[in-house]
């Protein structure tokens, strides 16, 4: 997730310094600290600590992850210290299993819940897929909390999921799930339920090798020039969500912006 992770920091740095050069947050310079978590829940919790005890941290933006931002998050709840999340989906990371509001949680993105059930709507009402098959990641809490939204909406909607296949976390080789998706009878899509670009350009070029022509659906993994870079032709149509108007011109000068510094 190292991408995620280097974009979300140099995106903050840059509008930092933009802050900073306008005046200041109540008349008062922010300064950023970055810290590395190596998207590991252990080095989050351990960096966390440090910022809050160490370094007179008051805030966090981050993390990349649902699970690290869940680590994140019981560290700044200790401290009460307020963190938000640019991508991390995960709804216990805003709301507690009793259905409770953590008060030092926040997000700037769609939650599983929100992400899945759009998508599966979308994909049944807007473009005819009464037919959907899945792939998912059985060891990524976002694969399978997405895939439990999609596939409740894809249902509610009148669709039907005719399959729903997993593959494990650092798998390359996705060809033996992609055929028994293939052989488990007609769709009319597959939903891409991974998380990062890519396996789902992986997936995707081995599916088309493979002779499976439907159209993808997948998450906002997606959302990445490189995945181009990967697969190509291979997601040429791909459908996703995202909680951005990529067509916003404060988008636009932000990009402007962020080329000329980085």
């Amino acid at each position: 997730s190292s991408i995620f992770g280097n974009v979300l920091s140099e995106t903050v740095q840059l509008l930092a310094q933009q802050k900073n050069e306008a005046g200041g947050v109540l008349g008062k310079q922010l300064e950023i600290m970055v810290y590395d978590n190596r998207d590991d829940a252990v080095e989050t919790t351990n960096a966390a600590r440090k910022a809050v005890l160490n370094d007179g941290v008051v805030a966090f933006i981050g993390t990349d992850s649902s699970a690290t931002t869940l680590a994140l998050g019981e560290v700044a709840e200790d401290n009460e210290v307020p963190f938000i999340t640019s991508i991390a989906t995960n709804s216990k990371i805003t709301m507690t299993d009793e259905g409770e509001v953590r008060p030092w949680a926040f997000r700037a993105c769609l939650s599983d819940p929100q992400s899945g059930a759009i998508l599966g709507q979308y994909a049944v009402n807007e473009c005819g897929y009464k037919k959907i098959a899945i792939i998912y990641e059985i060891g990524s809490d976002f694969s399978i909390g997405v895939t439990d939204e999609f596939s409740k909406s894809v249902e509610g909607a009148g669709g039907e999921i005719v399959a729903s296949e997993t593959y494990n976390t650092g798998d390359v080789d996705y060809r033996a799930v992609l055929t028994k998706i293939q052989n488990a009878g007609d769709f009319d899509a597959l939903y891409i339920a991974a998380g990062y670009y890519k396996q789902i350009g992986l997936i995707a070029n081995q599916a088309r090798e493979l002779g499976i022509e439907q159209p993808f659906l997948t998450t906002e993994g997606a959302m990445s020039s490189d995945l181009f870079n990967i697969a190509s032709d291979s997601v040429e149509g791909m459908i996703y969500n995202v909680a951005v108007d990529t067509a916003s011109d404060n988008v636009h000068e932000l990009l402007a912006d962020f080329e000329e510094m980085w």
